[in-house]
C-alpha cells in the first residue's frame, strides 16, 4: 500500500496484484487475461475506499461477486474500464449465471454487488437500471422470485400495502418512503438508506428515477 493512502477498515480480503496474476496463470477459464487484470486492479482501487456496507461481511461478499463479473465482461466484451458497465452487460450476465444453474438468490446478490461498486465509481459513463426496468426493456431478462428454504418470501400486494400503512402510522413515517423506494427501484434497505439528497436531486435532474 502506498504511503499516505487511506484505507477504511481492515480489508485483507482484497486480492493483491500478485495473487491476481497467479490466479490468472493457473486458471484456464480466464481467456482475456489482460482485460481481467486491468478490471480487477480498478476494482481493488474502488474497494479500498468503498463504504456504506459492512467491511467485514457484505463488502468481501460483494467483492467476490464482482470478481466473477469482471471475468465475464473481460472475456465476452473485452471491457477495459468499470466505468463503462451498462445494462446489456447485466442482462447477459444474468443469462450466463442462469445457464450455470445459479439460484435467483445468488443472481440477485450478483446484481446487488455490481450496482454497489458501480455506485462507487466517480463518473460512470452509464446508469444502471433497476431489475424491474430491465425486465420491461429486455425480453430475455427475468428473475424468479427469491426463495428461502424453498418458500417464496416476497410479500403479496396486500401485505405490502399493509406494511406501508403501518410504517406511515409509526413514529417514523419516513420508513414508508424507504419501503416504497426499495420496491419500485429494486433497492436493498442499505442501498436506500444511504441515498443522500444530492443523489436524489441528481436523479431528478437527469431523469434517472424512472430508468
Amino acid at each position: 500500500m502506498k504511503k499516505g493512502m487511506l484505507v477504511i477498515g481492515n480489508r485483507g480480503w482484497i486480492k493483491t496484484e500478485r495473487e491476481i496474476r497467479v490466479a490468472i496463470s493457473t486458471n484456464e477459464d480466464v481467456s482475456n487475461k489482460g482485460a481481467y487484470l486491468n478490471l480487477m486492479l480498478q476494482l481493488n482501487k474502488i474497494a479500498r475506499h468503498a463504504k456504506g456496507v459492512s467491511v467485514n461481511k457484505t463488502l468481501p461478499q460483494y467483492y467476490n461477486h464482482m470478481d466473477l463479473f469482471c471475468r465475464f465482461v473481460a472475456d465476452n466484451y473485452n471491457l477495459k474500464t468499470l466505468a463503462n458497465i451498462q445494462n446489456k452487460h447485466l442482462v447477459d450476465y444474468v443469462s450466463e449465471r442462469q445457464s450455470e444453474g445459479k439460484s435467483a438468490s445468488t443472481i440477485k446478490n450478483d446484481l446487488a454487488a455490481i450496482r454497489y461498486f458501480h455506485d462507487q465509481i466517480p463518473n460512470p459513463r452509464y446508469q444502471l437500471s433497476s431489475n424491474q426496468i430491465l425486465k420491461e426493456n429486455y425480453n430475455e431478462f427475468h428473475l424468479e422470485r427469491r426463495r428461502f428454504g424453498g418458500v417464496d418470501r416476497r410479500p403479496s400486494e396486500l401485505e405490502y400495502q399493509a406494511l406501508v400503512t403501518l410504517a406511515q402510522q409509526s413514529n417514523s413515517p419516513s420508513l414508508a418512503l424507504i419501503i416504497m423506494l426499495c420496491r419500485e427501484q429494486g433497492l436493498r434497505v442499505h442501498e436506500a438508506v444511504r441515498l443522500s439528497r444530492l443523489d436524489a436531486e441528481k436523479a431528478l435532474r437527469e431523469g434517472l428515477s424512472n430508468c
